[in-house]
Order: C-alpha cells, then sequence, then structure tokens
C-alpha cells in the first residue's frame, strides 16, 4: 500500500510517513509555542475522521507528548476531544461552537488533524473567545499562509519526494532479492497485524522554515504571499 494502508487489505508492504511521529511533533510544536505564563494550559484536540486509520495514528502521537512526561510537566490539561467526519471542514463550525461554549471561550491550545481543520476552527472562534494557540500538519498553500500570518504556530510538512525515492528502494531490493527488507511496521488496527513498512519522517515549520518547505513544493512566492503578506514574506526571506 502507498501512502494510505487499506485496513484488513492484506497489504505485504507499506510505504506511507510515519504518522504517529508526525503527532508527536505537533505534540511537542504546541508545548514550545505555549506561551510560558500559561497556567495550567487547556487544550482541545480537533482530530480527523475516526473511521480513519491516519487520524488515530496522527492522536496516538499528540496525546503521547500531551497526556504524557511533557504534558503533565506543563501541567496541560485535555478539556476536549472531538472528530471532525470524514475530515470534513464544514462540520468543523459547529463543533467549535459546541466545543467553545461549554468551556466558557477559555481554550489556550489546539491540535488540529490538519491545516483545513485548523484553519475552519479560527474562522469559527467566537467573537469575545481569544484565539488559542494553533498547532496543524499538512504545510498546504493556506497552511502555510496561515503560519505566516502567525494563526498557526506551527504546522508539520510531509516531503512527497521521499516517498518516492522509498519506492524506488523497496522495488529495487524485491526485484534484487525477491523481499524487502525492514525493521520498521504499522499495525494493521483491523487486525492488529503488523505490515513491514518504509515510514518517512515529517517535520516542523514555523515561520522560519517557509521558504524552505516553499522552495522544496514549488510554491511561488507570488501566490504564497501576495499583497497582503508583503512586509511578513521579506522578513522571512521570501520576497
Amino acid at each position: 500500500d502507498y501512502e494510505n494502508l487499506t485496513l484488513g487489505g492484506g497489504a505485504d508492504y507499506h510505504l506511507g510517513f510515519d504518522l504517529v511521529s508526525v503527532g508527536v511533533e505537533q505534540g511537542r510544536a504546541l508545548l514550545e509555542c505555549l506561551p510560558e505564563k500559561t497556567n495550567k494550559p487547556r487544550v482541545v484536540y480537533l482530530n480527523g475522521s475516526p473511521t480513519d486509520v491516519n487520524a488515530t495514528l496522527l492522536k496516538l502521537g499528540y496525546a503521547e507528548i500531551l497526556e504524557g512526561t511533557e504534558g503533565k510537566k506543563a501541567r496541560v490539561s485535555i478539556i476536549d476531544d472531538q472528530s471532525v467526519p470524514n475530515w470534513a471542514e464544514d462540520e468543523v463550525p459547529d463543533i467549535v461552537k459546541l466545543v467553545w461554549a461549554r468551556r466558557d471561550n477559555n481554550v489556550d491550545g489546539l491540535v488540529a488533524a490538519s491545516d483545513g481543520i485548523a484553519i475552519s476552527a479560527l474562522t469559527s472562534l467566537p467573537n469575545k473567545a481569544t484565539p488559542p494557540v494553533v498547532v496543524a500538519q499538512g504545510a498546504t498553500l493556506a497552511g502555510l499562509q496561515a503560519v505566516i500570518d502567525g494563526r498557526l504556530c506551527a504546522t508539520v510538512f510531509k516531503p512527497v519526494s521521499e516517498l518516492a525515492l522509498g519506492a524506488v528502494d523497496i522495488a529495487t531490493q524485491i526485484r534484487d532479492t525477491g523481499f524487502f527488507e525492514t525493521e520498521d511496521s504499522l499495525i494493521d488496527i483491523a487486525t492488529n497485524v503488523p505490515v513491514p513498512a518504509r515510514l518517512v519522517t515529517a517535520q516542523v515549520v514555523r515561520a522560519e522554515q517557509v521558504a524552505d518547505v516553499a522552495r522544496e513544493t514549488a510554491i511561488s512566492t507570488t501566490e504564497l504571499c501576495g499583497e497582503e503578506r508583503q512586509v511578513a514574506c521579506t522578513k522571512l526571506g521570501l520576497s
């Protein structure tokens, strides 16, 4: 399977991103982004689809950090944990309205399973709510723009070029030896069977890394910055 593991599909090999690691990076980025003076930061999860293994793996990663030793040291409190059916961004406003209402608009941090979910959440906040510190993943054009604007503290970039190199390596090994040798595996949560895998790591993207990601993904400065971000983009070496 390539990128997305088919649950119960019996794949011989899997090539994709280490999504647990992506979630770990999200969790650590949130801890680093939260102001030091924040006392007992109140954090909300907006997960991906509850039926998608990718969303499950991402959450395993950020929950490991925020609910583990590092989160406890920072006295993080997970005050709400919501999933977005089918990753549907148009479902996010209703979820945000409900969560923020029952939390009295008092949310310090938000982990979003995608850039799109994060941006939809930010545009749906009640007028009286102070925007929380937000981390997401995907490094989409909109996500990178939100990082430049300061609406997202960080996103996570998954380099597709590394998947291509991994595919070549797997194909070469199978051609030469008849099998693919790897120490990595991904558990098929439908069968609880480990699938031999090549898992590609990702990188956190803050404002200082946007220029590098833009170059790697061939996003033009004009497309990324426009007239409204010229000052910020110039400071980041994107002019």
